[in-house]
């Protein structure tokens, strides 16, 4: 992203998010999210993602007649710079807010769930919370039964120096 300032630009025409109904920050706010410990993570950091891992991703907002989003603009499959347009999607991310906007134009999501296959026991449980005060993990094998997270190949902890949501996506691309 840092290297790619014309494709995370929104100002730019070359930009990789082209739907001005996705709220997006400006280049600068963007760069700073990513090397920032707790900072927002947004759709177009998925973009970033995926170019850098080579993968596509597949990012997901269930439908709230409520609001009148019958289909969000956050429902879209993830093609980073350079991934083949027909590559299957590796993940899933469901984004969240913790309470109901009252209209469309104030959604702005603040939680990542990973969606995964529940029969895919071998997977490692991570939670990405963009919201997280704390990088802390906890790898041990009694980690899971006490309501923490536990996988033997997480490191035992998650660094500091950059954003929290994406790091622990970026992990859990190197793993799968």
């Amino acid at each position: 992203m840092i290297e790619n300032e014309d494709a995370y630009d929104v100002n730019s025409t070359n930009c990789v998010l082209k739907d001005d109904r996705v709220l997006t920050s400006p280049y600068k706010d963007l760069v700073t999210a990513i090397i920032s410990e707790g900072e927002y993570a947004e759709l177009i950091h998925l973009y970033a993602i995926s170019a850098a891992f080579d993968v596509c991703l597949q990012s997901y907002v269930p439908p709230s007649t409520a609001i009148g989003m019958a289909s969000s603009p956050y429902t879209v499959v993830v093609h980073g710079r350079g991934v083949r347009r027909t590559a299957a999607p590796k993940l899933t991310l469901m984004w969240t807010v913790s309470a109901l906007p009252t209209a469309l134009d104030a959604f702005r999501p603040n939680h990542i769930v990973l969606l995964v296959d529940r029969s895919a026991e071998s997977q490692p449980i991570v939670e990405l919370n963009d919201s997280d005060a704390t990088d802390d993990y906890d790898e041990s094998p009694d980690a899971a039964e006490d309501g923490g997270s536990a996988t033997s190949e997480a490191p035992a902890t998650w660094t500091g120096k950059y954003n929290t949501c994406i790091f622990k996506l970026s992990y859990l691309l190197t793993i799968n």
